[in-house]
């Protein structure tokens, strides 16, 4: 079991990296209300976190459209010239992250406008399906971020 949950986590990971990628001309500055939100993650599990994302890869289309919000850990980092922004839900034995990559709002500046690495963080956003090169790709473009 152990090793399935490793293997989707790394899956997670490989496919998130490209969420935030060249999104920020879609962000928008308005914030979902919480009664408008199609799949709240915030009071989820590792468990639950992980199976709902984990759905998102394999089934992109039904989350089309969708606002969520999620909390977790801030993560920030550059990869290959771009900076990538990430709430992240860890396990019990913090072994293995879930999680997804967001798109921030406009406007904002790192490292001014974000809170530190492993702070607690709330993204509330839209998902948005895109078709690229290497198939469909789901991005979570933030509406509003509180740490």
């Amino acid at each position: 079991m152990k090793k399935y949950l490793i293997f989707l986590a790394a899956i997670f990971l490989c496919v998130s990296c490209g969420y935030s990628k060249n999104k920020a001309a879609k962000t928008t500055k308005e914030s979902a209300p919480a009664s408008k939100i199609d799949f709240d993650m915030r009071n989820l599990n590792y468990n639950m976190v992980s199976a709902i994302t984990f759905e998102m890869l394999v089934d992109p289309q039904k989350y089309d459209g969708k606002t969520a919000a999620i909390s977790g850990q801030f993560y920030s980092e550059v990869y290959e010239g771009t900076r990538y922004y990430s709430v992240i839900v860890w396990d019990a034995t913090l072994c293995c992250p879930a999680g997804m990559d967001f798109t921030p709002p406009e406007g904002l500046s790192y490292p001014k406008d974000f809170p530190q690495d492993e702070q607690k963080i709330t993204v509330y956003g839209t998902l948005e399906l895109e078709d690229t090169t290497d198939g469909s790709q789901l991005y979570f473009i933030a509406d509003k971020i509180e740490f």
